[in-house]
């Protein structure tokens, strides 16, 4: 499946929730070797954000954090992290069915909207077998063509 760095940071923070309730030993194996992939994507995102800081941003008197006070290195630093946000990744990563993470898991509409990307949703699974089945017909009109 294809994420982009946005799509994973907006993730991140709900799939914390998920990954510590229980669920069918499948679903968490399947869950649990997505968190990894993406938390090689995050590391990655965040020594990039660093190193844009540190061009263009200024050490504070404490010495420790860094901080863009000139507006035209503030523009430069959010148009660089903008393209690394929008930048796709593939993860390779079976979308899970809703009823898989059963319900004991207690998350918002908002947190639910992050995850439908990993998330089969009933009405979801209807559209997935129509599509799957107007492709098998369509391979064997071409076949007979």
């Amino acid at each position: 499946m294809e994420f982009t760095i946005k799509e994973i940071l907006e993730m991140k923070d709900v799939l914390q929730k998920v990954i510590y309730a229980e669920v069918p030993i499948k679903t968490a194996f399947r869950i649990s070797r997505f968190v990894k992939s993406i938390q090689i994507e995050l590391e990655s995102f965040e020594k990039i954000r660093m190193k844009l800081l540190q061009k263009y941003g200024e050490k504070e008197e404490n010495g420790q954090q860094i901080s863009i006070k000139d507006p035209e290195k503030q523009k430069l630093f959010s148009d660089e992290i903008q393209k690394v946000l929008a930048e796709n990744i593939d993860i390779d990563f079976l979308p899970v069915k809703i009823e898989e993470l059963g319900n004991d898991i207690k998350i918002s509409a908002v947190e639910l909207l992050r995850l439908e990307k990993i998330i089969i949703f009933p009405e979801e699974k209807k559209k997935a077998k129509k599509t799957e089945k107007i492709k098998k017909i369509e391979e064997i009109k071409e076949k007979k063509d």
